[in-house]
């Protein structure tokens, strides 16, 4: 959606030079827009599930894992 497509037809590229290429920045907008709308962006997402696993490795016993 929105990326640089490989894909030929007839030999070439059907997103055209890769040098002339730029996304369609409504489309990104309105993707992230979406991803905002919908929870699935957030940006304390990562810390939440990060708590999350911490308290579920707590519950069920498991060690978490050390870096």
């Amino acid at each position: 959606m929105g990326g640089y497509s490989s894909k030929q037809e007839g030999g070439k590229n059907i997103d055209g030079p890769i040098e002339y290429w730029k996304p369609d920045i409504k489309v990104v907008q309105a993707t992230i827009q979406f991803a905002i709308n919908t929870e699935r962006l957030q940006a304390s997402n990562q810390e939440a599930s990060v708590e999350a696993d911490f308290i579920e490795r707590e519950q069920l016993q498991i060690p978490s894992p050390t870096i």
